[in-house]
């Protein structure tokens, strides 16, 4: 008998091509991670986080945006739940003006998969800007 626990994958979103480089990108990218680790951590969950920014961003820079997209997607079913940074990680203009972010959701959402921390998004309807219908 095995005494190895199950430890949730959580994928943790963040903006890509809404912010001005690479570099912004990355650093945003691990604010998200921290965030993410303060919100599960708060809750006594033991996850694992993965970064999608930190871990595809010069393995796949010669890519194309929709190549990189079916890899987010892909990387997203090997983790079944993500994570939407909330303004304590950037401005939550850069989440909502985020076209990969809004892809990610819907991907989720179609699949049954958790999101968590939406709320944020959804009370400061920037989930409508995601989803792209009108504000």
């Amino acid at each position: 008998m095995s005494n190895t626990m199950y430890i949730p994958r959580i994928y943790i979103c963040s903006p890509y091509t809404a912010v001005a480089s690479r570099r912004e990108a990355r650093r945003i990218a691990i604010r998200a991670m921290e965030e993410a680790d303060g919100f599960f951590d708060s809750k006594g969950l033991a996850v694992e986080l993965f970064s999608p920014v930190l871990a595809n961003s010069v393995q796949y820079a010669d890519r194309s945006y929709d190549e990189i997209m079916k890899i987010c997607f892909m990387q997203i079913d090997t983790c079944g739940e993500i994570f939407i940074p909330s303004a304590k990680t950037c401005d939550l203009s850069l989440i909502a003006g985020s076209k990969g972010i809004g892809l990610e959701i819907e991907y989720a959402t179609a699949r049954g998969y958790k999101i968590h921390n939406y709320e944020s998004l959804r009370r400061e309807k920037f989930h409508q800007n995601l989803k792209g219908e009108k504000k």
